[in-house]
């Protein structure tokens, strides 16, 4: 697999991302991360675990117990 198809998924990847990220283009995401798994389903899963561990650390995590009291059988 040389450097170009390398960046060709990574860039579909973030065209996926933008694409999942707003509600009215979600379904277009859903195709895409299809057609992006169907293309190169090894790099395009390393590409999405290394996508979410990125997310998850810069985006602003819950704490659990704010989480726990949001749940239904918590009073």
């Amino acid at each position: 697999m040389g450097l170009h198809m390398v960046s060709t998924v990574f860039a579909f990847l973030v065209t996926t991302i933008v694409l999942l990220a707003f509600k009215t283009t979600r379904w277009m995401g859903a195709v895409a991360l299809f057609v992006l798994l169907s293309v190169s389903p090894v790099l395009a899963s390393l590409l999405l675990v290394l996508a979410a561990v990125v997310a998850y650390v810069l985006l602003d995590r819950p704490s659990l117990e704010v989480l726990s009291k949001k749940l239904p059988w918590r009073k």
